[in-house]
C-alpha cells in the first residue's frame, strides 16, 4: 500500500502520541507507590520496570520500556512498548512494537520469556528505479532467555522473535537486548 509522505508523517505522529499516552497511563496505574518504610527505604512493592535497546526483534532497532503487571515479582505477566528507527542507503524503517509477555522461572533472576504482539511499521524502500513508501501492521512472537535481577540492575535478553504478516512468515528472526531494570 502506497502512502503519501505527509499522510505517513501525520499517521506516525498520531500513533506515537497514542503510545506515549498509553505509557503515561501505565505509569500512573502501574507505577511506584512512593511509600517508605520505617528505615526510610522504599519497600519492594514496586513493579519491575526495564528500559532496554534491542537489535533485530520486532522493532529492528528499537528502544523499549517493559513493565510487570504484578507487584513484588518480576515473573509473570508484563508488557512492552517501543519505538524503533533504522535508515541506510535509501531504506528507512520506523516501528512501534507492542507486546504482552510472560516470564517463567526466576531462580537468581534467570527467566524464560514468551510473548506475542503487534508492530506498526512504516518505511521507504528505494533501489534502482523503484521508490516505494508504505506502512504495515505485523504480528510477532518472542521465545528466549532473560536475565533480570530481582532488585534491579543490568538486564539482558536474547532469543527468537518469529514475524508474520500479509504474505510472509519469518520463523527464526533473532533478538538481542541490553538494558537496565529499576
Amino acid at each position: 500500500m502506497i502512502v503519501l509522505k505527509n499522510d505517513k508523517l501525520r499517521l506516525g505522529k498520531r500513533i506515537l502520541s497514542f503510545v506515549v499516552l498509553i505509557v503515561c497511563i501505565a505509569q500512573v496505574v502501574l507505577g511506584q507507590t512512593g511509600e517508605t518504610n520505617d528505615s526510610g527505604d522504599r519497600p519492594r512493592s514496586e513493579r519491575s520496570q526495564t528500559f532496554y535497546v534491542e537489535a533485530f526483534g520486532p522493532g529492528l532497532a528499537s528502544a523499549n520500556y517493559d513493565f510487570r503487571f504484578v507487584k513484588n515479582n518480576p515473573a509473570g505477566w508484563g508488557g512492552r512498548v517501543g519505538v524503533g528507527y533504522f535508515a541506510v542507503d535509501g531504506f528507512s524503517y520506523f516501528s512501534i512494537p507492542l507486546q504482552v509477555n510472560y516470564l517463567l522461572g526466576g531462580k537468581n533472576g534467570n527467566y524464560f520469556e514468551v510473548g506475542g504482539g503487534t508492530t506498526y511499521s512504516s518505511g521507504r524502500f528505494a533501489w534502482e528505479d523503484n521508490d516505494e513508501t508504505g506502512h504495515a501492521v505485523s504480528g510477532s512472537l518472542a521465545f528466549g532467555y532473560r536475565k533480570q535481577p530481582i532488585d534491579g540492575g543490568f538486564n539482558f535478553r536474547a532469543g527468537i522473535s518469529p514475524m508474520f504478516g500479509s504474505g510472509y512468515f519469518i520463523p527464526y528472526w533473532p533478538y538481542l537486548s541490553l538494558g537496565y531494570t529499576f
